[in-house]
């Protein structure tokens, strides 16, 4: 199996890469599973972008340039944005004795 070096890479993959194994150097335990978590992306496409089989959108590709800038500035796991804030509007109905 070739490395990511090997592979002619896009940067941006290249630098998601190298930010995976900063992190896995502090942490031996974090994963690839983990870093797609952090951002938002399945893990199985993450691979497939290491491996050079697949590109982000232009999208996609804004939204990691921002979490690889909020990585490198403030070093914490979760990109900006990526889960919705829960609806403070909600209310959990009630059920009574007999209702499920």
């Amino acid at each position: 199996m070739q490395t990511i070096a090997q592979m002619n890479p896009s940067p941006l993959s290249k630098r998601l890469f190298e930010e995976l194994e900063r992190r896995q150097r502090k942490n031996p335990r974090y994963s690839l599973r983990a870093m797609a978590r952090n951002l938002a992306i399945s893990p199985a496409m993450l691979s497939l972008v290491f491996r050079g089989h697949r590109r982000f959108s232009e999208k996609e590709h804004r939204r990691l340039e921002a979490y690889l800038a909020s990585a490198t500035n403030a070093d914490h796991g979760r990109p900006p944005n990526t889960r919705l804030p829960a609806d403070p509007n909600y209310r959990r109905p009630i059920l009574t004795q007999g209702q499920e």
